[in-house]
């Protein structure tokens, strides 16, 4: 007997009659349910503005750093930076993302300028102004990213 996968969303969807059954014997769960709802209406433009600066900032990122494929991490120090590429759109916002936690965004900086100093990479700007565009670049990413999450929590 084979299964449609409609059947496991339906099924997954009988959670709000649960929800709807305990609200209707429970009148305060049925006025914090509502606070809920109240407040999610509010909290989905900050999500999205959250995910409009990743889109934004991981295309900037794919222009400036997309000679860069993958940081290979020395040692421990850096757990994240499998996570390092600014080869897609999709690599870069998955990046953007784990690094707006504030996880370990100052050691892929820091990869980010050893790897740009030198001959690595094939652009026309001078060893320092790469330095400042990874910086300025990290900072103002981190920057923006945690006042919206702030907002948002």
């Amino acid at each position: 007997q084979q299964q449609c996968r409609m059947t496991g969303v339906c099924r997954t969807l009988r959670v709000f009659r649960l929800i709807s059954t305990v609200t209707h014997y429970l009148p305060t769960a049925r006025k914090f349910i509502m606070a809920i709802g109240g407040t999610l209406s509010k909290v989905w433009a900050l999500v999205i503005v959250y995910f409009m600066c990743i889109f934004v900032f991981a295309n900037i990122g794919q222009i400036l750093f997309t000679q860069i494929l993958e940081i290979e991490p020395e040692g421990d120090d850096a757990p994240n930076l499998r996570w390092t590429s600014f080869e897609t759109a999709f690599t870069s916002c998955e990046l953007l993302f784990v690094l707006s936690t504030g996880d370990a965004w100052e050691d892929t900086m820091a990869a980010m300028h050893v790897h740009y100093s030198g001959d690595n990479w094939d652009g026309s700007f001078s060893v320092g102004l790469r330095w400042w565009l990874v910086t300025i670049f990290f900072v103002s990413f981190q920057s923006c990213s945690q006042v919206i999450l702030v907002n948002i929590f």
